[in-house]
């Protein structure tokens, strides 16, 4: 009883499709948006704590 040997895939240049379909370029510019999004809000809070803790008064010690 012999086995074949198992199949290879095989992808080349010539496979690749030439363009990436509009719905993923669509998803993929949406997921960039989020991203900006979330990164402006978090250096926004980031900003915040600091000016907050710049202008918070210090305890004084008796």
């Amino acid at each position: 009883m012999s086995r074949r040997p198992a199949r290879r895939i095989v992808t080349t240049a010539a496979c690749a499709p030439e363009r990436v379909p509009i719905t993923s370029n669509h998803v993929i510019g949406k997921e960039s948006l989020k991203i900006k999004i979330v990164e402006q809000v978090l250096l926004e809070k980031v900003c915040q704590l600091f000016r907050n803790r710049r202008y918070e008064p210090e305890p004084v010690s008796l």
